[in-house]
């Protein structure tokens, strides 16, 4: 069945976003949703959501207000919560993801830049310390950031 717009309404299965089935190729690609207050986009997206996940889909969302959260979260699916803040949430150790060297002094490099300063001294002192703190950290195998 087809729209007066040449878009086709919602298959069994298949993703929809306002009320337009989206093609399987398209799925993975990215949307811009774009529109004045109260013209659907919310709306919109919630569609698409609820729908990926009914038919089992995984989706990672960015929900600075909560209101995904408290819409969408199952725990019993197996939904997992990555929020500090959040008295659900997982606990993540950043130190499980090193698995050398070269990736202490990636994170260092990566969290503690030179910000085009002439005089780098400053950031090369930070990412010393912070490597020297992080190898001991490993090295003594902690698992949780409140044993630093």
């Amino acid at each position: 069945m087809a729209r007066a717009n040449g878009g086709s309404l919602r298959c069994d299965g298949a993703l929809t976003l306002a009320g337009l089935t989206v093609a399987e190729d398209d799925e993975t690609k990215h949307f811009k949703v774009i529109g004045t207050t109260g013209t659907g986009k919310t709306t919109a997206i919630r569609e698409m959501l609820r729908a990926a996940l009914e038919r089992g889909d995984r989706a990672v969302i960015a929900d600075p207000d909560g209101g995904y959260l408290g819409r969408f979260y199952d725990g019993d699916r197996g939904d997992v919560i990555l929020n500090p803040f959040e008295p659900d949430s997982v606990r993540w150790n950043l130190l499980g993801e090193i698995d050398n060297d070269y990736d202490v002094d990636q994170l260092a490099r990566s969290l503690i830049t030179d910000h085009g300063d002439p005089d780098r001294s400053w950031s090369e002192y930070a990412r010393t310390f912070f490597i020297a703190v992080t190898q001991q950290a490993l090295s003594s195998r902690v698992t949780d950031d409140r044993e630093l």
